[in-house]
């Protein structure tokens, strides 16, 4: 897309200084490659030296040419807003600090109005779940050091399913043990179809969705999706290496064919009767081009497309950060400056592999939840291990590779349940 045909597609004139040609942003559920993209492609515009009264003012002119305003949010400083048309969404926010406004077409997109569930609050308990995958030397086909899965389990008993172990880790014992400890958190029977409000994927690496990719087509009879959400960068910026997301969205079309989709933007709400979601930062946040790429690169590597994102829920929260590295840390500084972000629980990025002091020194959390074994923590990520014990407490840090933990919270107060880990070396049953 040219810049001409995207300013046609607006129908308004920009603001600011243009930032270069619109940049592929990444497809939603269509196959992309490196050199065509996909058929649902997003474009980004980025534009320099907007002020808080320019970009009102750019808002406004695109409701006067007829685009109508489906969101609206503003925090820090920062301004967040949709446009929700009948075949495309126009999503555009504004970054006080850096003076920067980011306007994407997303032709990909279910509208947020249609994301939210807006059935009336329920009583009841929320509890949040890392389930334990086995962790070991990375030896393809037999073990591996990466992987996370979680599950949040809200008030009216649906599932918010996030990411998903490597192929090693996504054993039948494994899948089993999961599946039992989704029905164990919704009360339900073996076979009893389990709603699953959301799935949402931080970034496209296969430790990160096998698990999953495997679950929609062994469990598609139980699991009944209703959402999917993930923000993936284009393949003509970025080229993988791994066929994990083509089987993701090919997955989801034929098991979860009615889900509604979307695609992750920085400062979108999605509420649920009992907690919202919210959108921290996306790798559109770093673009048109990464402080930390190579030459000619746009990003260092895909860890750096991570969504960062919040699930506010019974009056605390959890954050996930995927495997950020610190140009994440920069964006959220970026957007909501120091000491302002704040949860109950946060995932450790990268498996403890990345240390990132300048999201752990900024974001205040009460626990950390690590998707890792102990014993490489405190071997081949040691350093890592005593700067987070320094900030945490060795009580407050709870490793994956011990059991799966469930902390259920109750009118704020926590409880832990811990169940022996299932599936060791992986069986070669495939995906």
């Amino acid at each position: 897309m040219t810049l001409d045909e995207f300013i046609s597609v607006l129908g308004v004139p920009t603001v600011g200084t243009v930032m270069g040609e619109p940049i592929n942003c990444g497809s939603g559920l269509s196959q992309d490659n490196e050199f065509n993209g996909g058929e649902d492609d997003s474009y980004i515009l980025v534009l320099g030296d907007v002020t808080a009264k320019m970009f009102r003012d750019f808002l406004a002119s695109l409701t006067a040419a007829g685009h109508k305003e489906s969101f609206h949010r503003e925090t820090n400083g920062n301004i967040f807003s949709e446009f929700a048309d009948e075949d495309k969404i126009i999503y555009t926010y504004y970054t006080a600090e850096t003076m920067l406004a980011r306007i994407i077409i997303d032709n990909a997109s279910s509208p947020l109005a249609q994301m939210n569930d807006t059935s009336d609050d329920v009583r009841g308990d929320t509890a949040l779940m890392q389930f334990s995958l086995h962790y070991g030397k990375m030896i393809r086909f037999h073990s591996c050091d990466c992987g996370m899965l979680y599950a949040l389990r809200m008030r009216d008993n649906s599932v918010i399913i996030i990411d998903g172990g490597e192929i090693e880790q996504s054993t039948e014992d494994a899948c089993d043990e999961f599946m039992r400890r989704l029905e164990n958190l919704t009360g339900k029977e073996k076979g009893e179809k389990i709603r699953v409000s959301a799935y949402i994927c931080t970034h496209n690496h296969d430790d990160h969705m096998d698990f999953f990719i495997k679950l929609l087509k062994r469990e598609n009879d139980v699991l009944d999706v209703e959402r999917v959400m993930f923000n993936f960068p284009s393949k003509t910026l970025l080229e993988y290496g791994i066929p994990c997301a083509d089987k993701l969205r090919s997955r989801i079309k034929k098991y979860a064919p009615n889900a509604k989709y979307l695609k992750f933007h920085t400062g979108q709400t999605i509420r649920f009767p009992d907690a919202r979601i919210e959108v921290l930062s996306t790798h559109e946040d770093i673009l048109p081009r990464s402080t930390r790429a190579g030459e000619g690169d746009t990003y260092r590597s895909v860890n750096e497309t991570s969504t960062i994102f919040q699930i506010v829920f019974d009056d605390c929260s959890v954050i996930f950060l995927g495997d950020a590295e610190e140009t994440n840390g920069e964006a959220l500084i970026n957007l909501y400056g120091k000491d302002y972000l704040s949860c109950k629980y946060l995932q450790c990025a990268h498996h403890l592999i990345n240390d990132d002091r300048n999201i752990y020194n900024n974001v205040k959390a009460e626990k950390l939840l690590i998707p890792q074994c102990r014993y490489i923590a405190m071997t081949t990520e040691c350093d890592n291990t005593r700067y987070f014990t320094s900030l945490f407490g060795e009580e407050n840090m709870y490793y994956a590779g011990d059991c799966t933990y469930v902390f259920t919270i109750k009118d704020g107060n926590e409880s832990i349940d811990y169940f022996e880990p299932m599936g060791y070396l992986y069986d070669n049953s495939g995906l």
